[in-house]
Formats: C-alpha cells, structure tokens, sequence
C-alpha cells in the first residue's frame, strides 16, 4: 500500500482554511497513487484554550462531513485528530469527573465516513491538556482496507512516550502504527529516537505526522516520517511544510517477526501475580518508595470470596484515583 503524511503548519482557529489545505494534500496524495494520509494532532484548528475547544468541537460535525467529502473524492483514507464532544461509555462514567468532556479524538475516515475514533488517553499536563480535554479510556485498533487488509493502532503525541499503549495494540494485531502529533522542536530528538523505538520494538510500521514551525509561540519540530519495522527511515520531512508518499510492503512486518516478535510479553513473568501479596510491615516500605516518586496510593479493602461484577467496576474505578492500589483483605473473623 501506499501511506502519505501531510506536515504543516494549522492556521490557528481558522478550520476553513485548514480544510482547504487538506483537500489540496489529499488531491496530491491522490494523484501520487495514496491509499491513506495522515495528519498532524488537531490540524484544523493548532493549539486550543478551553474556550477555543468549546468552539472547535461545534464544528466536529461540519469537519467529519468535509473529511468524508475529501475521502470520496479522492479514493483514500485520511486520519488525523480535532476537537470533539460525544457521551461517555460505561467506563468513563465511573472516572473522577474531568474538567472537560471535550476529547482531542482522532478520526479514521475512508470514503463511506468514519471508521473508527480514538480519544487520546495520555494528556500533557505542561501544557494543561488536562483542562482542555477528557482522557480516552481505550486503545485503537481499526482494520484498513488494503490489500490485504491489515490492521493499524493509533497514537497522539504524548502517547508516543508510552510503550505499553503501543505493545497492546500490537499484540492485537496492529502492523502499523499511525501517529498524530503537535511535538515542539524543543524535544525534536526525543521524537526522532521514541517513533524509531516503537517501531524496533514492536517489528511494525510507524507513520507520523508532526505539525511545523511556529505557531501560538510555540516552535513545532516537523520531522514528520515513515519508518519501517526495523527502524530504517523510508522518507522524512525536514522542518517546512511537506507532503510524504512512500509505498510500504506488509510482508516486511512478517519478515521481522519470523523469529521472535519481541512486543509478546513472556508468559512465565506476565501470569506471576504472587509478588503483590506482602505483609503490612512490607507494604509500609512499598509504599515509602513509591510515595518517594511521587506516585499516589488508593486504599481500599473487602472479603471477594465471590468475585463479581460489581467488585470488578468498583476495584478499576479506585486503580483510576491514583497511581496504585492497596488492597486490605478482609479476615474472616471481620466478615462474620
């Protein structure tokens, strides 16, 4: 298949113009024989206040009928993430309220409309994200209809900068991996050496695209690129506007992985869940040492001598208050 990777600069706020560009991109990603284009971390609108996500978000609507419109017409797959507002799922209902319900979500759109959708689960918080937009709750895994069809995973930005994201989608199936950026020029290196690691690690694809130059005084790195499952560049950006065509071969992926695929976590280790069973004059140091790295402990205890349901929402709903979670197990002198 072919992948393209549109890298530019949003005019902030102005969605209009912004969808201008991307028509034009797709019609020459088009005509150089592309069957996806990726683009940058809210490319049609940049960097948003709270305000200024309210706004977007109205337009969530207008922007997928545009990309629909675009994947049409052009014959091919754009993905890329915008400001955007939807209910909860069952699972987020249970999180601590957040101070936005507005997600930066990415959307996979083919010629008969949205495919799938991604809420970005890591927000930065430098940069308050965390009071822009809600946390996502899932991983992305979507089916792309090449040929054959292949499956691809879905990350934005700061989610780059957690392997265990990538390694689920992986073991999942993905064999590419498509990500969505606004990564300042500041850690330009950090991006160049984590999009290669995701891909050694992982034996797939990384395909990314990365805003560029400067915008609300902030200085993007560019550098958008395509790199294949052992880490090769195939074709990089510098730090202008550009657009990237660079034909993939999928059996690549298989070759990588004929030997070993090295995101399958052991088995011997990953089943080992004895070690989390310790006394309380343990647990004490535990504790210390984590408290020491600034991570924060949710307590909470019970009997589950019949593990139910409700047990399982209510122990995820503590794990997502803090960083860990002590358990205190009940006695069963306590639970007569």
């Amino acid at each position: 298949m072919k992948v393209s990777v549109f890298q530019f600069s949003p005019s902030p706020g102005d969605i209009a113009a912004n969808l201008d560009k991307v028509a034009n991109a797709a019609r020459h990603a088009s005509g150089r024989g592309a069957d996806f284009l990726l683009l940058p971390e809210l490319w049609p609108t940049g960097l948003l206040s709270p305000k200024e996500a309210e706004m977007a978000a109205s337009q969530s609507r207008k922007i997928e009928n545009a990309l629909t419109e675009a994947a049409e017409k052009f014959n091919l797959t754009i993905a890329g993430t915008i400001a955007a507002s939807r209910p909860q799922t069952r699972c987020e209902k249970i999180l601590p309220a957040a101070d936005s319900q507005i997600r930066n979500t990415a959307l996979v759109v083919s010629p008969g409309g949205v495919t799938a959708r991604y809420d970005k689960i890591n927000l930065f918080h430098p940069m308050n994200e965390h009071r822009v937009f809600a946390p996502g709750t899932a991983p992305c895994l979507f089916t792309l209809a090449a040929k054959p069809e292949t499956d691809a995973g879905f990350l934005t930005c700061f989610d780059l900068r957690f392997p265990e994201l990538a390694r689920n989608l992986v073991l999942r199936g993905a064999r590419i991996l498509f990500v969505s950026a606004l990564w300042p020029r500041a850690r330009r290196e950090h991006f160049e050496l984590l999009l290669r690691a995701r891909a050694v690690e992982n034996q797939c694809f990384v395909i990314a695209s990365n805003a560029c130059q400067d915008h609300k005084h902030t200085e993007f790195a560019g550098t958008s690129c395509i790199i294949d499952p052992m880490g090769n560049v195939l074709a990089s950006a510098g730090t202008q506007e550009a657009l990237l065509v660079e034909k993939i071969d999928l059996a690549t992926v298989r070759e990588a992985r004929r030997l070993f695929l090295s995101a399958r976590p052991p088995r011997h280790w990953a089943a080992c869940t004895g070690s989390k069973i310790v006394s309380s004059h343990e647990l004490a140091r535990l504790v210390k040492r984590r408290r020491q790295h600034g991570q924060r402990m949710v307590f909470t205890n019970g009997c589950f001598d019949l593990l139910h349901a409700g047990h399982v929402s209510y122990l995820e709903e503590a794990r997502r208050h803090g960083d860990f979670l002590v358990i205190g197990l009940n006695s069963d002198a306590s639970v007569k």
